[in-house]
C-alpha cells in the first residue's frame, strides 16, 4: 500500500540538491559541536517515529532531526500537526521522538531549529490561549484527515523562550552555592 503524501514529501526530501543543501545547513548548525555526519531515514518504519536525519557528532552525540516545511501555503507560522489522523492517531508534536525541528520556509530559503522539549513545553503552557486565538484547521490527505494550528513564529519564538527560563524562590537558609 503507497503513502503518496509521504512518497511525495521522500521524493522531495532525496533530491540531490535538496539532500546536499541540508547536509550543509546541518553542518553549520551543529559543527560548532564538532565534526557532523549526517544520515538520512529513508524508511518509513523508522520515520513514523518522528525523526528524518540523525546527527552524530565526533564527540559520540546524537541528534534526531525532524524535517518540517511551510506546505500550507508559506503562511510564515509555524505548522504544529495535533492530529496526523483526526481523532484516531496524534500528530507529531505529541508523537515526534526528535530532540529538534528543523522548520523549512521554502519561500524565503530559512529554516527555524526548534528545540523539540522547549517547543512541547510552550504548547503545554499556552494551548488554550492558542487554541482560542489561532487558526486550526483540517487538511484532507489520501484517506484521513490531519488537525493543523497556525502558530506565528514570533509567538512561538516568544513562549519558549518565556519557558526556558525557571524561577526558583530561595527559601530560608538556602543558598545557591
Amino acid at each position: 500500500m503507497g503513502y503518496p503524501i509521504f512518497d511525495e514529501d521522500l521524493d522531495f526530501s532525496n533530491d540531490g540538491n535538496y539532500l546536499s543543501l541540508m547536509e550543509q545547513l546541518y553542518k553549520e548548525f551543529f559543527g560548532v559541536m564538532g565534526r557532523v555526519t549526517v544520515k538520512r531515514i529513508n524508511e518509513i518504519d523508522e520515520q513514523r517515529k518522528g525523526y528524518d536525519v540523525l546527527i552524530e557528532l565526533d564527540n559520540g552525540q546524537f541528534f534526531k532531526i525532524e524535517e518540517k516545511r511551510d506546505r500550507y501555503g508559506n503562511t510564515g507560522n509555524i505548522v504544529l500537526e495535533l492530529w496526523s489522523d483526526f481523532n484516531h492517531k496524534l500528530g507529531w508534536l505529541y508523537t515526534a521522538q526528535c530532540d529538534w525541528i528543523a522548520y523549512h520556509f521554502d519561500d524565503t530559503g530559512i529554516t527555524n531549529f526548534l528545540p523539540m522539549p522547549a517547543l512541547r513545553k510552550a504548547w503545554n503552557k499556552y494551548e488554550a490561549e492558542w487554541r482560542d486565538t489561532y487558526r486550526i484547521l483540517l487538511r484532507e490527505n489520501a484517506g484521513w484527515t490531519t488537525q493543523i494550528i497556525l502558530i506565528p513564529l514570533n509567538v512561538l519564538w516568544e513562549a519558549m523562550h518565556d519557558v526556558m527560563i525557571h524561577n526558583h524562590v530561595l527559601g530560608d537558609g538556602e543558598k545557591w552555592m
